[in-house]
């Protein structure tokens, strides 16, 4: 990361986003990385690029209202190159099924029960003396214990 932060102050911005979009790659779930590729994104004016690396930033923070924007302005650029328009509106659609699912897990019984355990500290039940210590405890299923 350290080079291609050099490329761009070195004005080299072709060649620092080649880096970057390689190291996101390997490293899909560094927020930094997405960061540094928009920014250098802009830099070479890959506006579209810019806004996909954005939304994913923020979709790595937890912020999806700000990665569906982003992909909004990217969805608007795109004009009619389908490929890429497709992409985006999956990628919303995805966003959208996992904000959808984060509420569910939320207003779920299994996390109400656990975050009222956590809320006045009733840990005891959670995890047996024997399951801590790694003896002769058969274990059942975490679900099974909040039935």
């Amino acid at each position: 990361m350290f080079y291609s932060r050099a490329l761009m102050n070195q004005s080299e911005f072709e060649k620092a986003e080649e880096i970057l979009k390689k190291l996101s790659i390997r490293r899909k779930y560094d927020p930094q990385v997405w960061y540094w590729l928009a920014e250098v994104q802009g830099l070479s004016k890959n506006i579209v690029g810019l806004h996909q690396s954005r939304s994913e930033y923020f979709y790595l923070k937890g912020s999806y209202d700000q990665a569906i924007e982003h992909l909004r302005y990217a969805l608007e650029i795109a004009g009619n190159n389908f490929q890429l328009s497709e992409s985006i509106r999956t990628k919303i659609e995805n966003i959208h099924l996992t904000k959808e699912s984060l509420k569910n897990i939320w207003k779920g019984k299994v996390f109400s029960y656990l975050r009222n355990k956590h809320l006045n500290d009733e840990y005891s039940g959670l995890y047996c003396n024997k399951c801590l210590n790694n003896v002769e405890c058969k274990t059942t299923k975490l679900i099974q214990a909040f039935e």
